[in-house]
């Protein structure tokens, strides 16, 4: 019995990984697809080290003469103008940075292009530890996480994508793609997601997935065509980091907490109990192994658990925690060796945002929060009685008036930088998708 099928037996999926959004993205439309390409034209364009002299037709001359000979540019197209080319679109394909030279004479540990289209979906290597299949495989339980699923694979096959058009001559034939099972790749290596557990999963997660459901009705009315995918990844990544807390607690009652602090002060009593809650939340899932284990979760490889749990970094969360905070745009911040607290990147807020709110809807502010509260976690001090119940769950010597009103009035002001919010009058804020709602 390996560890992986103890680490199916907790979360379904490897925790062990640093999971960056592109990772998560290709496991999760590999597994919404079933197929993927080769891309070595792609590769051989995109892939370039800034450190070391390219070889082969890595190099601008071989490259150049491959471009030509497939008919991707013309006979009288000229090295220095391949070395521009492809300088322009390397950043754009390895936006999150994860495109590395995977043919001869490389061989790299992994690749993942910018996602605008299925017909950029490789599968050199599994970087996600089928994340993003467990996620999926959830989603296949309701009717709303279907519909999330058929908004995803619609926007993925489309053409409509600027990004797509522009890297079209590069990219393999569409009948030139690969088929791929993820399920029966998943449970040979983590054993089965029974369908009693993927419910389940499903039930606990249900406010969850409508709100992706929401999400994708706003993405469709307001997004470019090549932003859809980024921000419902986005979403899956808050979904899956608020999945790990949630089953980690087990039959704990009460919700999770991501006390948010807008204030920008390092110092402030704010900072150092949001700080407070990103440890304690990653401490309370560090003793989720311990409460699996009293479900009886290992009984069938007891011996394989014992010796695991005797490593000093079992279980393996910390690092899946902390990547999937910070780059879904939940925690801050990125720089290593600092603490990290809870903070809502624009982005995230405004995706978190789209996925309470339908659209063309308004809500005022006090409905908003405890949306983001009962779905996402969410506590930025907003409600009258928030300074006792932060109090009541240990974060202690935080004043409403002089902490958590002006966190409250910071929140704001970014939701108004964004868009998502205006104040027809004293103390009244109102909060929408998008600014044509409230003419």
């Amino acid at each position: 019995m390996s560890k992986e099928q103890i680490y199916g037996s907790t979360f379904g999926f490897n925790t062990e990984r640093r999971i960056k959004p592109i990772h998560f993205a290709s496991g999760f439309f590999l597994a919404l697809t079933h197929r993927h390409y080769q891309l070595e034209t792609l590769n051989k364009t995109v892939a370039m080290s800034a450190n070391k002299q390219m070889e082969e037709d890595y190099a601008t001359a071989g490259l150049c003469e491959l471009l030509r000979s497939k008919g991707c540019v013309r006979a009288d197209f000229v090295e220095e103008s391949v070395h521009n080319v492809r300088r322009h679109l390397q950043p754009v394909a390895a936006n999150d940075e994860a495109v590395y030279p995977v043919f001869a004479p490389y061989s790299g540990f992994g690749n993942d292009y910018s996602l605008v289209s299925s017909r950029f979906l490789t599968n050199h290597k599994r970087n996600d530890g089928y994340a993003g299949l467990f996620v999926l495989s959830v989603l296949q339980q309701s009717d709303a996480g279907k519909r999330v699923l058929k908004s995803a694979r619609d926007w993925l096959e489309s053409d409509r994508s600027a990004l797509y058009r522009l890297f079209r001559p590069l990219l393999d034939d569409e009948d030139d793609s690969l088929t791929c099972d993820e399920k029966e790749s998943h449970e040979d290596r983590f054993g089965e997601l029974n369908s009693a557990r993927l419910k389940r999963v499903g039930r606990m997660m249900a406010d969850q997935t409508s709100a992706l459901e929401c999400l994708c009705g706003n993405l469709e009315h307001l997004v470019a065509p090549e932003s859809r995918l980024r921000g419902l990844t986005i979403a899956l990544l808050v979904w899956l980091f608020h999945y790990l807390i949630r089953e980690g607690r087990g039959k704990k009652p009460s919700s999770p907490l991501l006390l948010m602090d807008f204030l920008g002060r390092t110092q402030s009593r704010l900072r150092s109990q949001s700080r407070w809650c990103f440890i304690r939340s990653a401490e309370d899932l560090l003793q989720s192994f311990g409460r699996f284990e009293a479900e009886d979760r290992f009984n069938d490889f007891e011996a394989e658990y014992e010796a695991l749990a005797a490593k000093p970094k079992f279980p393996p969360l910390q690092e899946i925690f902390r990547e999937l905070g910070l780059r879904s745009g939940l925690a801050q911040p990125r720089a290593n060796n600092v603490p990290k607290h809870f903070e809502l990147q624009p982005d995230t807020l405004r995706v978190l945002v789209l996925s309470i709110i339908p659209y063309g809807g308004i809500r005022p502010l006090p409905e908003l929060v405890n949306q983001l509260g009962s779905v996402w976690g969410i506590v930025v001090g907003a409600n009258a009685d928030d300074a006792a119940e932060l109090a009541a769950s240990g974060y202690a010597g935080l004043d409403q008036s002089e902490d958590l009103t002006p966190n409250v009035e910071a929140f704001v002001r970014l939701l108004k930088e964004l868009g998502l919010a205006i104040s027809p009058a004293d103390g009244l804020v109102l909060c929408s998708t998008h600014s044509e709602s409230f003419s």
